[in-house]
């Protein structure tokens, strides 16, 4: 998913699923996908879940109120 389709889906704004997905990967859950296109142009990153998640790491990763 991008940035901008992950912001959509939890219904926030880019830079707030920026923030969250810096601590995501910051935490090594999320990693981060470069992908370019036919002719070697840098496209929209994309992140993939690299662990699964439980409850302990989702108390700790929970935005701040």
């Amino acid at each position: 998913m991008s940035k901008s389709d992950i912001a959509e889906a939890a219904g926030c704004v880019v830079r707030t699923a920026d923030r969250a997905l810096q601590r995501l990967r910051a935490e090594r859950l999320v990693e981060l996908v470069v992908n370019y296109d036919e002719a070697g142009g840098q496209m929209a990153n994309s992140y993939c879940i690299r662990a699964q998640v439980g409850e302990s790491t989702r108390a700790r990763i929970r935005p701040s109120p």
